[in-house]
C-alpha cells in the first residue's frame, strides 16, 4: 500500500509520526521532499506541491492532505498569510480531482487557534504585545457579541485578526461544499488549541451546522479538538479503509469520575473526545474488554489545568502513585493474558506524568505496549495512540520503534530533560529559550540527558538508541532524533 501525504507543516509530529503509523502497518507512506516543506514562517510552494500531488496520484492507494499546507504554505503562514480568498481556494483546486474510488482522498484544515500568550513565534508580530488580549477579546465576543470591548488593542490590530479569522472560516465552508459534492472522502476540521468559549467554539459551531444541514447523519464531516495528530489519524483511516479493518476498542479510564473532565486546549468532555478520535481512526468502540482487539487506558485530565508544575508534581507524587497503581496493575494483567493494550497519558497538556511512566516500568512488561503517549494536547495525544494501536500491526519492529520514540520524547524529553535544559539556559545564558549562536551547546545538553533515560527504556526490551538528535524550529518545546 503506498499513500501520499501532504502533512501540516515540517515538524516530526506531522511527518515522522504519520510515517511510522504507516510502518506499523507495512504500508509505504510517500511525503513531500524537506525543500518542499515550510520553515516555521518560510511558507512552502505550494504551486510545486501541487504539481508534485499530481504526480504521485496515479502511483498511491490513497491521498492524505493538509489544505493548511495547500491552500496557504503550511499551518503558520495560514495565520500570518495574506494571501485572499480566491488565491488559497485556486491552490487547493487541484485536490479535488483526484478523488476515485480506489484513490480516496482524506482532507484536513484546521479552525485557528487563539494563543493566550504574547508570543509571536508562531503568529502575525503583533501577537507579540497584544496575544493575551486578542485572546480575552475572543472570549469576550463569543459571550457578549459585537458589542464586546477590545481595550488596549489598536483597531488595525483587530481588523487584520479578524480579516485572517474570517478568510480561513470562509475556507472552511467552502470545504464542506466540496465534501457535499463529493469531492473528498473523508473532510476533517480540527480546531487547533481551542476552548468551550472564543471565536475557535463560535466558528465550529457554525461550520456544525452547515455540516448538518448539507451533509445530514453523514459521517464524512468530523469535528474535533486536535491539529498535530491530524496526519497520523488520517493515515491509520487511510490503511484501515484499505484493508477493510475496523478494530473494536474498549476504554479504561484510571479515574472514572474524571472521564467529563475538559482537557486543557479542548472544547469537550474527555470522554467525548475519545469517542470522536476512536470513529477517527476508523474503530468502533466496545463496552467490553472481552469483546476488543484494542484495549485504550485513558489516564484522564485534571480539569482545565495547564503544564504541570514541578512542585506540584513532587509533593503530590506519592499521593499519584497510589491513585495510578490499580489501573497499572489492570494494565499488567491485561498483558499477562495477551492482550492488545494502549496507553494515553493526558492528565497534563505537554508532556507524559512521571508517576504513571515509572509505575508502568516497575509494574509492566512496558515493551508489549502496542503504543504509547502523552505530548502536547489531549487530542495530540489520542490521535497518535489510537493511530498505531489501531492499524493492523503488520511489522513488530516498527511498533518497537514508535513505542521508544513516545516514551523517550513524551516523558524523556518533555517531562524530565526540557526542564533541565530550560533552567541550565537560564543559568548560563540567562534566558529559558535557545539562544541563536548555542544551538549546538543546547542539543549536547540534550543528548547526554536523552541518552541516559533511553538507557532505561532499552533495558526494559524496547530499541532506544537516539541518534542525530536535533531541536525543531531551534526551541526547547520539542525534539527530535533517529532511532537505531
Amino acid at each position: 500500500m503506498r499513500i501520499a501525504l501532504l502533512p501540516l507543516d515540517e515538524r516530526p509530529a506531522n511527518t515522522r509520526y504519520p510515517a511510522q503509523i504507516a510502518a506499523i502497518a507495512n504500508a509505504q507512506l510517500v511525503l513531500p521532499p524537506a525543500s518542499a516543506l515550510p520553515n516555521l514562517k518560510e511558507r512552502a510552494p505550494r504551486a510545486w506541491l501541487a504539481d508534485w500531488l499530481m504526480n504521485q496520484a496515479a502511483k498511491c492507494d490513497g491521498i492524505v492532505a493538509s489544505l493548511d499546507l495547500l491552500g496557504y504554505g503550511g499551518l503558520i503562514a495560514s495565520r500570518t498569510g495574506d494571501d485572499d480568498i480566491a488565491t488559497v481556494l485556486r491552490a487547493i483546486e487541484p485536490l479535488t480531482t483526484l478523488c476515485a474510488p480506489e484513490r480516496p482522498v482524506f482532507a484536513f484544515n484546521v479552525i485557528q487557534r487563539i494563543s493566550n500568550a504574547d508570543d509571536a513565534t508562531e503568529e502575525p508580530e503583533y501577537w507579540a504585545a497584544y496575544g493575551r488580549r486578542l485572546y480575552r477579546y475572543s472570549r469576550e465576543l463569543d459571550v457578549t457579541g459585537p458589542r464586546a470591548i477590545s481595550p488596549g488593542i489598536p483597531e488595525d490590530v483587530v481588523r487584520d485578526w479578524l480579516v485572517r479569522r474570517a478568510r480561513n472560516h470562509a475556507v472552511n465552508l467552502a470545504m464542506l461544499r466540496e465534501a457535499a459534492l463529493g469531492r473528498f472522502d473523508l473532510l476533517v476540521i480540527p480546531s487547533d488549541d481551542t476552548a468551550p468559549f472564543g471565536l475557535s467554539a463560535r466558528e465550529r459551531k457554525h461550520l456544525e451546522f452547515w455540516r448538518d444541514i448539507l451533509l445530514p447523519q453523514d459521517e464524512r464531516v468530523l469535528m474535533y479538538a486536535g491539529a498535530d495528530d491530524l496526519g497520523s489519524a488520517m493515515v491509520a483511516r487511510m490503511v484501515n479503509r484499505k484493508r477493510n479493518h475496523s478494530p473494536r476498542v474498549f476504554v479504561h479510564y484510571a479515574d472514572e469520575r474524571m472521564q467529563d473532565n475538559v482537557a486543557p486546549f479542548e472544547d469537550r468532555p474527555i470522554h467525548q473526545a475519545v469517542a470522536t478520535q476512536i470513529a477517527a481512526v476508523g474503530a468502533r468502540q466496545t463496552g467490553s474488554p472481552d469483546e476488543a482487539d484494542v484495549i485504550l487506558v485513558v489516564s484522564p485530565p485534571f480539569e482545565r489545568v495547564g503544564d504541570r508544575d514541578p512542585h506540584w508534581r513532587d509533593h503530590d507524587a506519592r499521593q499519584r502513585r497510589a491513585a495510578l497503581r490499580p489501573t497499572v496493575m489492570q494494565i499488567a494483567g491485561w498483558l499477562d493474558e495477551g492482550r492488545r493494550v494502549a496507553v494515553a497519558d493526558v492528565a497534563f497538556p505537554n508532556g507524559a506524568e512521571p508517576a504513571l511512566v515509572e509505575l508502568l516500568f516497575e509494574h509492566t512488561d512496558v515493551a508489549r505496549l502496542v503504543a504509547f503517549g502523552g505530548w502536547n494536547t489531549a487530542g495530540n495525544t489520542l490521535g497518535t495512540v489510537l493511530g498505531a494501536a489501531c492499524v493492523p500491526g503488520d511489522d513488530d519492529r516498527a511498533r518497537q520503534i514508535a513505542l521508544s520514540h513516545h516514551l523517550l520524547e513524551d516523558w524523556g524529553y518533555q517531562s524530565v530533560v526540557r526542564d533541565e535544559l530550560r533552567a541550565w539556559l537560564h543559568r548560563t545564558f540567562g534566558q529559558a529559550g535557545i539562544p541563536h549562536d548555542q544551538l549546538p551547546a543546547a542539543t549536547d545538553f540534550t543528548a547526554v540527558r536523552l541518552h541516559r533515560l533511553a538507557a532505561r527504556i532499552e533495558a526494559a526490551g524496547l530499541p532506544c538508541r537516539p541518534t542525530h538528535i536535533r531541536h525543531p524550529w531551534r526551541r526547547t518545546f520539542e525534539v527530535d532524533f533517529d532511532l537505531a
